[in-house]
This record gives structure tokens, sequence and C-alpha cells, in this order.
């Protein structure tokens, strides 16, 4: 437990201090999907392709995720994400069960559409056509839509894990 608390501490405050995070970010290579290997923290860039829609908090559009962030300071104040299917240049896809993100960060256009303490918020969304960048884990999963080998369930590989960022646009 608290090998977890440490990790979720050390992303939020990487996210606290945005310059070293995008350096760091924008220092780890793209791996494409056929390259992906299970244990490994990869960053993989391509268009969402396929959703489970989830409801945004404020405005009950559906979306494969938001972020929610104050007005004045800009401060991520919620975030939040459902699964979804990624396609890379290549063609490649893979699903990301973004329902373990550490952070959503989506950045467009957005709506305010709540006011608390007497602070502004407002609601940006992630959708199926948007270009995402995320990092996190490979880790493999029973795959339901697939048939069986002898003795061997089915599998896919999936990114996942502690943390899992999932952010709009090429980075």
């Amino acid at each position: 437990m608290f090998v977890m608390i440490a990790i979720g501490a050390g992303v939020w405050r990487g996210v606290a201090n945005m310059r070293s995070w995008s350096r760091v970010l924008q220092s780890l290579p793209v791996t494409p999907a056929a390259d992906l290997v299970e244990g490994r923290q990869v960053k993989f860039v391509g268009v969402v392709a396929d959703s489970g829609a989830i409801d945004a908090p404020l405005t009950q559009r559906p979306c494969i995720g938001w972020t929610i962030r104050e007005v004045r300071t800009g401060r991520i104040v919620r975030s939040a994400a459902g699964r979804f299917v990624v396609r890379d240049a290549a063609g490649g896809t893979v699903l990301v069960c973004g329902e373990r993100a550490a952070m959503v960060l989506a950045d467009g256009e957005g709506i305010s559409a709540a006011r608390v303490a007497g602070m502004v918020q407002r609601e940006t969304l992630l959708r199926v056509g948007d270009e995402v960048t995320i990092v996190g884990m490979v880790r493999r999963e029973l795959d339901p839509k697939s048939t069986a080998m002898y003795r061997e369930p089915p599998t896919r590989l999936v990114l996942d894990g502690i943390p899992l960022w999932i952010l709009s646009g090429r980075r």
C-alpha cells in the first residue's frame, strides 16, 4: 500500500511542476502498438478509435475522458476517463484502461459549468477522433472477444498501471 501511495504522490508532485514533467514526457520515445511488451512503461500516441462512453460530471455530455480546471488558476481539480481503444499511425490498436488514470489532461474547448467556493470551473472533454498521448504500463489481460488456443486462454495487451497519464494532442 505504501508503494502505491508514494508513486501516486510522485505523480502529483510531477504534475505540479509542469516544466520538468513536460521534459520527462518529451524525452520518452513513442512506442508503436506492434512493439508493446508486457511489463514496460511506454508512451503511445494515436487517435481514439472506439470507446465505451462515460458522462462528464458537470454537463453530462458523453465522452471518453474529462478534465475540470479552475478558470482563474488553471489548476486541475478533477479528471477521469473510461476504457477506450487508440489507433496509432501504423494502424495498430491498443485498449487503454482509462478508469485507472492518475491524470487525464483534456485541453480542447471547455465549458465553464460550475462555481465552487467562488471559483469558476471549466470542463473539457476527450472524444472519439481526438489525438491522445498515453503514458502507462503495458500489461496482459484476458480477451473475451478472441478464441482460445489449446489450454491457453486468449489474452491481449492493454495500457494500464500506475501512473497512467492520458493527454490530449501530441506531446
